[in-house]
């Protein structure tokens, strides 16, 4: 845990630059590496249809003593999709949702329902400053909620929790489901893809799902436990590959006040460095990517290249802009 902060502190401490924009339908919160490695970090937040989580990151890296067009690129990006609640009957007790052994007692499409996107600036104990950014929807009585925070600095929230300027932490809450029956459990199913050029690795324990290439790597880690009612309780997850998407499946027992806490990120290095990530996990060549995510990864890494180069030239920070 010490040698992860004194990670997370090394790194953090190189950003400096903010900027924020929020339009209708998507916001989009992006912080600047400060040195001749330039690493541009982004996210995109979107309400509309499916809500989902978009990160990425560009590596820019010159070589000052030789030639500043003398550069290396990596870049890799990452998109959360939450696809549908379930309320399920476990007929064989394994706390998972399987549509050939168990029974959907009602389905919840979350690209039906009507998203609020909203802001504000935060500050953490240590006084990083970052976004807290949420996404809320009502659905016959309950309230469904995703919250992501991003911070400029490594921080380790009042949970204990250690999250890096190139990480997004979530909170998935779900308040008061109208549930038809007292036994039943809820899944939510969600699809991560991972992309970053062709030739890319893939590897997956019971808690993350990460994607690599070169030497950048994208990835989705959940904590094994989540509170309901106060109370914790082990989630269980399943996880399929098919040839469009990663599916990930967090199963959670019936309850009124649901919350879990997941991360999305994004970083240089290996798939040895993926936080949670066992070394003894193993590798495989990556299925296509989620769809829709190619073409936003790119927009993506339009935006990230921009402002990489935009620096590289200027050899200055730029002023953070924030707009709603």
């Amino acid at each position: 845990m010490q040698n992860r902060m004194n990670q997370l502190k090394n790194f953090g401490m190189r950003y400096s630059f903010w900027n924020s924009v929020f339009n209708t339908g998507f916001a989009t919160v992006q912080s600047v590496q400060t040195n001749n490695s330039k690493a541009v970090f982004y996210l995109q937040i979107k309400n509309s249809g499916f809500p989902t989580i978009l990160t990425a990151q560009l590596n820019s890296t010159v070589d000052p003593n030789v030639d500043y067009t003398n550069r290396t690129t990596d870049w890799v990006g990452g998109l959360l999709s939450l696809r549908q609640l379930v309320e399920y009957t476990d007929s064989n007790g394994d706390g998972m949702y399987n549509p050939s052994n168990d029974t959907a007692l009602q389905v919840v499409n979350l690209s039906s329902l009507t998203w609020a996107l909203g802001y504000q600036s935060i500050t953490s104990t240590s006084g990083s400053s970052g976004y807290n950014i949420t996404l809320t929807a009502n659905y016959k009585g309950a309230t469904f909620e995703v919250i992501a925070q991003v911070y400029n600095t490594g921080v380790t929230l009042s949970n204990g929790i250690p999250v890096s300027p190139s990480e997004v932490k979530v909170d998935f809450i779900f308040n008061n489901f109208p549930w038809n029956s007292t036994s039943s459990r809820l899944a939510l199913i969600s699809a991560f893809g991972g992309v970053s050029g062709s030739k890319q690795v893939t590897r997956t324990d019971s808690e993350t799902y990460a994607v690599a290439y070169n030497n950048a790597f994208a990835y989705f880690t959940w904590s094994s436990t989540a509170t309901v009612d106060g109370n914790s309780v082990n989630v269980v997850a399943f996880q399929n590959n098919t040839n469009a998407l990663h599916l990930v499946e967090l199963n959670y027992p019936h309850g009124t006040d649901i919350s879990h806490d997941p991360i999305i990120g994004v970083g240089s290095g290996t798939l040895q460095d993926v936080p949670s990530l066992a070394p003894s996990t193993s590798t495989s060549a990556a299925s296509s990517a989620l769809p829709g995510l190619y073409f936003m990864v790119a927009t993506a890494v339009v935006v990230l290249g921009a402002a990489a180069m935009t620096l590289l030239a200027r050899k200055r920070m730029v002023e953070p802009k924030l707009q709603f």
